[in-house]
């Protein structure tokens, strides 16, 4: 979950960078500039954007990917056979028991 958390606060990082740059662009660019400062400005600007875009791609795609894999396991717990459940209700049991000693 630190890594979700990560995620997240680079991207609302990356929007508020952006939206800084949009909300002061016309102080911050003169007309006498230079082009390549003003096309560096805007290619910051467009980095920015993309990568809160890429970021909240993977956020959606790390949400995913956890809602299928506690559907899955919910699915094996409703349906496993019982051996298998008792057999994995023991290896849980020795995994939470041998951190309480």
């Amino acid at each position: 979950m630190k890594l979700k958390t990560a995620w997240r606060l680079t991207g609302i990082l990356c929007l508020a960078g952006a939206f800084i740059l949009v909300f002061y662009s016309d102080t911050l660019l003169r007309r006498s500039m230079d082009p390549r400062m003003i096309m560096i400005y805007w290619g910051g600007l467009l980095c920015l954007l993309g990568a809160a875009v890429y970021i909240a791609f993977l956020d959606m795609r790390f949400t995913r990917l956890i809602y299928k894999k506690q559907e899955r396991d919910l699915f094996l717990q409703t349906f496993r056979d019982g051996k298998a459940r008792e057999k994995k209700e023991e290896e849980e049991g020795t995994e939470t028991g041998a951190g309480e000693e």
